[in-house]
């Protein structure tokens, strides 16, 4: 086996490479969460409709402890319900989307007021190419750190 890594990866080819399943959880509604169980809040919403990570100031607090956040620009968001706000955009350095998967340098948003966190596509580009299946749900993906 160590000869065969070797090979690999004398041919240039990376150790995120190999695939790797992430379990998705899907709601009655058929929403995707990534990162949580039916009991958990903590999770990601995946919805390719968001141009970026969104987490709840909890979610924000707990990043800001355990990695580098770098304030980076504000924007003016449009929301699904019409309205519009500024919003501050931050690079982290490193954001656990699950027990599996963690990002590197993601821009996420931080909305004050947020109820759940969201994969969108800054996120999302991170861990191309990917896959979804629906049944069972899963994200296959070769962009996990």
């Amino acid at each position: 086996m160590r000869c065969l890594v070797g090979v690999l990866l004398a041919a240039g080819v990376s150790a995120n490479a190999w695939s790797i399943d992430l379990p998705l959880t899907a709601t009655s509604g058929g929403a995707l969460y990534i990162g949580a169980s039916q009991s958990d809040s903590s999770g990601f919403l995946v919805d390719t409709g968001s141009s970026y990570v969104v987490v709840t100031a909890a979610m924000f607090k707990e990043i800001r402890e355990s990695t580098q956040v770098t304030y980076l620009r504000h924007i003016r968001g449009a929301f699904a319900d019409g309205r519009q706000a500024g919003v501050p955009i931050y690079r982290v350095k490193r954001l656990l989307v699950s027990p599996e998967c963690e990002l590197a340098d993601v821009e996420v948003a931080m909305i004050m007021g947020a109820s759940r966190n969201i994969l969108g596509m800054s996120g999302l580009a991170r861990l191309q190419p990917f896959t979804v299946a629906i049944q069972p749900p899963i994200l296959t993906t070769r962009g996990c750190q």
